[in-house]
């Protein structure tokens, strides 16, 4: 399975590429044996759509394969199965944005933990937390609060690891 990093030309994928000065600004979960990406959006909550229409709404900037040891795709895919339906986590997108913004335009520091996030509703990012116990397993410390990150901040934190394989992101879908 992958990790995707993308981006689109929407006004919201703009701000968050502004915000965070990287070239990405969306995550999802790719699963090529099903064909199928697990994503979380504003409109739609966290979803599970074909890669093909994933694809025809986003560019890939980064691709990681993750090489977990002893845990399959399937069980991987199983995790991400109870937040299928979920709604986006607005409040705590909201709160990202906020700070972001006065970070970017008044050199403030950012805020170490999103006070507006809720339980049981996920923005893009958030998504990694089904896979928590397995990067942690697997000597990923996952002690950071993911509503503090960007994508691509979290592309190169992963990046350390020997269990995460960078692959050509044109390679995707193909």
């Amino acid at each position: 399975m992958y990790y995707l990093y993308s981006t689109n030309d929407k006004p919201g994928a703009k701000l968050i590429r502004w915000g965070g000065r990287d070239k990405c600004s969306h995550f999802a979960k790719y699963y090529p044996s099903r064909g199928t990406v697990v994503e979380s959006r504003v409109d739609t909550g966290v979803r599970e759509l074909p890669i093909g229409n994933w694809l025809r709404e986003n560019r890939v900037v980064f691709a990681d394969r993750m090489k977990f040891q002893n845990i399959t795709d399937g069980e991987l895919y199983g995790l991400d199965q109870p937040i299928i339906g979920k709604r986006y986590d607005k409040k705590a997108i909201l709160f990202k944005a906020f700070t972001t913004i006065l970070s970017r335009l008044f050199s403030w520091m950012t805020f170490r933990e999103n006070k507006w996030g809720a339980k049981d509703q996920y923005f893009c990012l958030e998504i990694v937390l089904t896979h928590k116990d397995i990067l942690e397993a697997h000597n990923c410390p996952m002690d950071y609060d993911v509503e503090n990150l960007y994508p691509e901040e979290f592309h190169e934190i992963l990046g350390v690891y020997d269990f995460v394989e960078s692959v050509d992101p044109a390679s995707i879908g193909s």
